[in-house]
């Protein structure tokens, strides 16, 4: 007999023992409750339907989220069934082991140690069963060679994971965004067995896969869409690489928590692409929530302003900051920095030169002029840092010059280090199981990228530099 066969006798055995024993053995005083049983009956309904991981969450409001009710236990045993029906077999295990825990008197009991003891037995069958990941990218003329090298660096870290035979093996599915568009590929991966998906070069393109990736239940992980619509108002995609305004609220939160910086000053500019001006106010914002003074945001109306800095700052307002906000955009970054620095350098004396720090984005990384900066102290936030001098980035370059022939670019790296961030993570094809795991996992440290969602859906890590005595050198 099938399982919906046996649904409507199990549950009416479960609803008549629930009565029972929470009357008898639990508390005379509980009754029924109108709104539980609603829900309760919404859940059963929803896994008659097969859609067993919305069955699991609803069943688990139903048993926690009233008083102790008619339903509570019956409610807690069909989640952990409906756990087990998704496949998500150790959550299953620790929902029944919750339940042996808390409801030992329950007429339940041998219907839980029974049904834990299949989800374990299926969990020790899939544990040498392959974890299908998809990967998107497009291959189209002026895409294919980034996303190669993208491609390189996540299989190499398949490899390496299954090579060391350590957990689930990996299966990778790769699907090209040119052929099939964003949401295709994604919804092919997902056909395929892929339980999260990996990949798109683009914000646009990232935004379109989200999208289907909510529609189908599946996570979908960015690499490097910077557009926070990718995640907004969705559950199941991740962005790898923090958005624009992240790394703003990021980088007030280095200055006023690491730094001690009290008084701070923004300047930013009204580029094409809105990115000076959008880093510059969620800066702002953050370091006011954090309990700081920001004395002045000075947006600048184009990139010559950088040149006549006291033109639309006061001197006295300089003076009364000790720390400078300046986020740069565009491809003559480094020359707007130069003209920031001689510009306050004119404007300032020595000893006032020494008491403000100039902060920054990764547009200040690696600049030409590394003594002006080290007078301004300059510091900023960096998404990305290879160190080729060290040894895990040598032997990183080694094995991938090996297996392609050329040596890695950022893009290379990237995919390596979110590639085994990911395998490190997802252990399951169950898509609730691998977002709790996504939101709670510590923070991973690669060979040029870091990673730590803590608790949310875009990444919260980054590097910090500084320019000291004519050196650069990473702070944290």
């Amino acid at each position: 007999m099938g399982i919906r066969r046996l649904l409507p006798l199990l549950l009416t055995g479960l609803l008549l023992s629930a009565a029972s024993v929470s009357a008898q053995q639990l508390d005379p005083r509980v009754g029924e409750r109108p709104e539980a049983k609603a829900l309760f009956d919404e859940a059963v309904s929803t896994f008659e339907a097969g859609d067993y991981a919305d069955a699991a969450a609803q069943f688990s409001r139903v048993a926690s989220a009233f008083e102790l009710h008619t339903l509570t236990t019956a409610a807690a045993l069909m989640e952990g069934r409906a756990l087990y029906r998704a496949g998500a077999y150790e959550r299953a295990i620790e929902a029944f082991d919750a339940f042996l825990r808390v409801y030992q008197s329950s007429r339940y009991v041998s219907e839980a140690e029974r049904t834990r003891k299949l989800a374990s037995n299926a969990l020790q069958v899939t544990a040498n069963s392959p974890v299908t990941l998809g990967l998107i990218l497009s291959l189209g003329h002026d895409e294919a060679s980034d996303s190669q090298s993208l491609f390189n660096g996540f299989r190499m870290a398949v490899d390496d994971h299954n090579a060391r035979r350590e957990g689930r093996p990996i299966r990778m599915v790769f699907r090209d965004i040119g052929e099939l568009g964003s949401g295709g590929a994604l919804a092919s991966a997902a056909e395929a067995g892929a339980g999260t998906v990996f990949g798109a070069l683009f914000s646009d393109q990232a935004r379109a896969a989200a999208a289907e990736a909510e529609r189908l239940g599946v996570i979908f992980v960015a690499p490097l869409a910077t557009d926070k619509e990718v995640s907004r108002d969705r559950s199941m995609s991740f962005q790898a690489n923090p958005t624009i305004e992240m790394r703003g609220r990021l980088m007030a939160r280095f200055a006023v928590n690491a730094l001690r910086l009290r008084d701070l000053g923004v300047v930013a500019e009204r580029d094409e692409h809105g990115i000076s001006g959008v880093m510059g106010d969620a800066f702002a914002d953050e370091a006011r929530l954090l309990g700081a003074t920001v004395r002045f945001v000075q947006v600048l109306p184009d990139a010559r302003s950088w040149f006549s800095i006291g033109d639309h700052i006061p001197t006295e307002s300089l003076r009364a900051v000790r720390g400078i906000y300046a986020p740069l955009s565009g491809s003559v970054a480094d020359q707007l920095a130069g003209a920031l620095l001689d510009g306050l350098g004119g404007l300032l004396t020595d000893s006032e030169q020494s008491r403000l720090r100039v902060l920054g984005n990764a547009e200040w990384h690696d600049l030409p002029m590394r003594t002006e900066a080290s007078r301004f102290g300059v510091t900023y936030s960096n998404d990305f840092y290879f160190d080729r001098t060290s040894d895990a980035a040598q032997a990183f370059t080694r094995r991938y010059r090996s297996m392609t022939g050329v040596s890695p670019g950022r893009l290379g790296v990237v995919g390596y280090d979110l590639g085994r961030y990911l395998i490190s993570t997802v252990e399951s094809e169950d898509a609730l199981e691998v977002r709790a795991r996504l939101l709670g996992a510590p923070a991973f440290e690669g060979v040029g990228v870091r990673v730590f969602f803590g608790g949310g859906q875009i990444n919260r890590q980054m590097y910090y530099h500084r320019y000291r005595d004519g050196r650069l050198e990473l702070m944290r």
